[in-house]
């Protein structure tokens, strides 16, 4: 049997819509049942269950072309377009999320939409219609479709926001440029928020006719989004490993917590991909935007001709990175020839085991703007304390690995660290961990403390390179290695 108007009202007003509501309504007509007079049936009864002190509100968002208010077409769904046709309708001026709008403050909610720097923050008519006490109604839809979301995203000002330009005609009938920050990315797990709003109860859930409907307090919808982005900024991403769209906007988060720390984050290049284009993207994907060189593409850059060197570079920096170092696989490392590779690929310094230091390329160091940086790996803290308090040098320094000092029996932290000098010479940190047996571990899970020096090195505003390698050199383990540095790093 077919839904009336008067079944609608009523199914409404059992889901808790009462005079004078102000409602951002999201619908699918379909999931209704079938309903007599179709849209416009649908339209009246949102329109007589809020009564004339009411507003009811719908978003009227369009496709890419120039916007033009009175022509274009609302592309989310047949009652937003029925709704926006109607003479009543007040519709906001903006190329990308207007809202058409029904009520006693219909003027009010819709004004200088355009002129606001974000399409449904602070002044649009999405968080004005919050202001004003309202709710968002879902008909028959999910929280993917509830547009209000993108609200508290904005508020939250979660870093894997954009901006974007997008076309529109003005009162005058003049074509102009709108700038659109805080733009919502592509997919995010908007359904996952939907529990906790139950558990918050500012949801009341419904049916109005055959549709599952959705009654949300905006205010109490804003405040639990923004404690649930306070808690993770990337709680409404979800955990699919083949979600490009969520994995993109989780590096920038990362992007963003690495900028507000003092250090810089690196990982060893050979161990995050197979190829320059692999490593590149898993870099990418951790937020990572430098790189310590050791091999790529199964050949030691070292050996790199200065023609290979060059494209390289030129690859690395129209990717957008950085070298912190260059390092190699070799038990017989020639300082002289990394130090010329090293300042062809314009990388901060180069890495060398303590027993292949050679004083004489001090000097030449200094000159080329390179530090050296000595890695630990069967040393005990004095024997490289020693080495690096007679190279009396600026331009070396330790590349301190904490899954060396863990081997050769000491406390990385306590014993290396701590209570010795070395603290005065590190200039990097490999994220490496182990157990005294030389069992190499995920970061946190071993005998190296890496916790510990972390945390150490950011009291001191640690300005060095912290560095992610994983030990079997195999591009899953660094993923697991990434993941493991981040729960570390969150932990603190």
């Amino acid at each position: 049997m077919a839904l009336t108007k008067r079944q609608l009202v009523e199914d409404l007003a059992k889901l808790g819509v009462k005079k004078g509501d102000s409602l951002m309504v999201h619908s699918a007509l379909s999931a209704l049942g079938t309903v007599r007079g179709g849209a416009d049936t649908v339209i009246d009864a949102l329109l007589e269950a809020v009564g004339p002190e009411g507003n009811v509100a719908m978003p009227l968002m369009t496709g890419n072309g120039v916007f033009k208010i009175e022509e274009s077409p609302s592309n989310v769904g047949i009652v937003t377009e029925v709704f926006r046709q109607r003479k009543e309708t007040v519709r906001s001026l903006h190329p990308s999320h207007s809202v058409g709008v029904q009520g006693k403050d219909a003027q009010w909610l819709v004004k200088d939409h355009v002129k606001q720097p974000t399409a449904y923050g602070k002044g649009t008519p999405y968080h004005k219609l919050v202001e004003l006490g309202g709710k968002v109604l879902l008909l028959g839809v999910d929280q993917d479709r509830n547009t209000t979301l993108h609200t508290i995203e904005s508020l939250a000002g979660v870093p894997y926001l954009k901006t974007i330009t997008r076309q529109y005609v003005d009162v005058d009938g003049k074509e102009k440029t709108c700038t659109i920050h805080d733009m919502a990315g592509p997919h995010r797990d908007f359904i996952g928020l939907d529990s906790k709003f139950r558990k918050a109860g500012v949801m009341e859930i419904g049916k109005v006719g055959t549709a599952v409907c959705r009654l949300i307090d905006g205010k109490g919808m804003v405040e639990v989004g923004l404690k649930a982005f306070a808690d993770d900024p990337a709680s409404v991403l979800c955990d699919n490993a083949n979600c490009r769209d969520c994995v993109t906007q989780r590096a920038l988060i990362k992007k963003h917590k690495l900028s507000q720390e003092d250090f810089t984050l690196s990982a060893v290049s050979d161990e995050a991909g197979d190829s320059l284009d692999d490593l590149l993207k898993a870099l990418e994907d951790e937020g990572l935007s430098t790189v310590e060189l050791r091999a790529v593409d199964d050949r030691e850059v070292v050996d790199f001709a200065e023609g290979a060197l060059a494209v390289l570079r030129k690859t690395l920096e129209e990717r957008g990175f950085s070298v912190s170092a260059i390092s190699t696989k070799s038990v017989d490392p020639d300082p002289e020839q990394m130090l010329s590779v090293a300042k062809a690929l314009g990388a901060k310094a180069l890495v060398l085991p303590y027993d292949r230091f050679d004083p004489a390329c001090v000097k030449q160091a200094k000159a080329a703007g390179v530090e050296i940086l000595l890695e630990n790996r069967t040393e005990l803290p004095e024997q490289c304390e020693e080495v690096l308090a007679a190279a009396k040098s600026p331009v070396v320094g330790a590349a301190f690995n904490p899954l060396g000092f863990a081997i050769a029996g000491k406390r990385p932290f306590l014993k290396a660290y701590y209570k010795g000098k070395l603290k005065r010479f590190v200039r990097q940190l490999y994220v490496t961990d182990g157990t005294g047996e030389g069992e190499a571990t995920l970061p946190g899970q071993g005998n190296g403390e890496v916790k510990e020096l972390l945390s150490i090195l950011r009291c001191r505003s640690f300005d060095g390179f912290v560095t992610i390698r994983a030990e079997t050199g195999k591009p899953e383990a660094f993923k697991e290695s990434a993941k493991a540095f981040w729960k570390l790093l969150d932990s603190m």
